[in-house]
């Protein structure tokens, strides 16, 4: 891991003021105190977000695979054993769609692994909606934890309906943790095809913040974590916004911290923003495939102000010995996706042209051969024409099967 100036970590963040004291280690971990005193609770939270249906372990930045979820059971197992302090363990979305594993299990082969793994809180992404709402329902229901999101409202003709949760309470050291979940606004914009359907809409994210820490106040909360998958300049936004947040754990914007993806140019890990009340938010999220496991330590005041903050993601690297139960399932499913993957679907006659510099500066045969597929399938629905964006298509495919 990097080593982090004092200049670089406060770049962009909040100050904190004479008395803060920030020391950083050579492993790049860090401990930041924001005010002298002893803290009244502390917790270690574990967390991840935007898996996008990576079971199997994907290629890092300089090669070798790394992520996976054998490897991160076995790094969240470690932390459980060892830690003395409360853990909690929680995803901020976007666990479907990216892989084959999606498109033949609806999200239950991952959803297997995120129950056996023990998390406590899910936030709902905007790919939960790559399907039909029942999809996302089957999924809600399967699940050992909450699968949440606060500004999202579905009537009686969504699958959705009587579903959705807005918030948790969840005990911790004897002290109530609250935590509420959002999805972009956007959602129906950023929905693949027909999706997300009829029957829910999405609410103003900044707004719903706003609602949701009344609400977990009145329900006796001791501090409130926003768990979101809104993207870090929405997270940012909220942050400065609306007071009473103690930390937000986000996803959505695929955004490295810290060390992560290299570290060079990215913001720390974390965060500080003040809050309308002076009051310092943590702000977080891990990158995106499980690659890095976020893992940062919170300590409280008596005043519920946030006074010292450990942060010291992992990356899951190949030199984590895989968890071997979850080794043994993963053939499973890894059998049925190979067999999948020899399926022929089509037989192209010339290359299809979807390289960066084509697709992103004009037609291309590649293009215009997925806008025909759209256009066919969405017919039925009255649709007449179809566009389809260049960022969205990310490879050529060559002459052949």
């Amino acid at each position: 891991m990097q080593k982090i100036s004092r200049r670089k970590f406060l770049k962009g963040s909040m100050v904190v003021g004479a008395g803060a004291m920030l020391a950083i280690y050579s492993d790049g971990s860090y401990r930041l105190a924001l005010a002298q005193e002893a803290p009244a609770f502390r917790l270690r939270i574990l967390h991840t977000n935007d898996h996008h249906a990576r079971i199997e372990p994907v290629p890092g930045s300089d090669g070798p695979l790394h992520g996976g979820v054998a490897r991160r059971k076995t790094l969240i197992d470690q932390v459980r054993s060892e830690e003395t302090l409360p853990v909690l363990l929680v995803d901020a979305g976007d666990v479907f769609q990216g892989t084959l594993y999606f498109n033949l299990f609806n999200g239950q082969a991952d959803l297997e692994f995120y129950n056996a793994m023990g998390y406590e809180a899910m936030a709902i992404g905007n790919h939960e909606f790559d399907k039909p709402q029942a999809v996302l329902a089957d999924f809600i229901r399967n699940a050992t934890f909450p699968v949440m999101s606060a500004n999202i409202q579905a009537d009686a003709t969504s699958p959705l309906n009587g579903l959705l949760r807005p918030n948790t309470i969840i005990e911790k050291g004897g002290k109530r943790i609250g935590i509420f979940s959002l999805t972009p606004q956007d959602t129906p914009e950023l929905a693949i095809g027909a999706f997300p359907g009829t029957g829910v809409t999405f609410n103003d994210p900044v707004a719903t913040a706003r609602d949701q820490v009344a609400a977990l106040q009145a329900a006796g909360a001791d501090y409130i974590i926003a768990l979101t998958h809104v993207g870090i300049t929405v997270d940012r936004e909220i942050a400065r916004n609306v007071s009473g947040i103690s930390m937000i754990i986000g996803g959505h914007s695929h955004t490295p911290m810290g060390p992560m993806n290299g570290g060079e140019g990215n913001p720390p890990y974390p965060e500080l923003i003040a809050a309308p009340d002076g009051k310092p938010v943590v702000v977080v999220t891990d990158w995106e495939w499980g690659r890095w496991l976020g893992d940062i330590t919170v300590a409280w005041g008596d005043d519920g102000r946030v006074v010292d903050v450990q942060g010291n993601p992992t990356e899951v690297a190949p030199a984590i010995t895989p968890d071997p139960s979850f080794e043994n399932r993963i053939a499973v499913f890894k059998a049925q996706v190979s067999a999948f993957e020899e399926r022929v679907i089509g037989q192209a006659a010339v290359d299809l042209e979807g390289s960066r510099s084509a697709v992103r500066a004009r037609e291309t045969n590649l293009g215009n051969m997925i806008a025909d597929a759209m256009l066919a399938k969405s017919q039925s629905g009255g649709a007449q024409m179809v566009i389809t964006n260049g960022g969205g298509i990310r490879a050529s495919i060559p002459a052949g099967r």
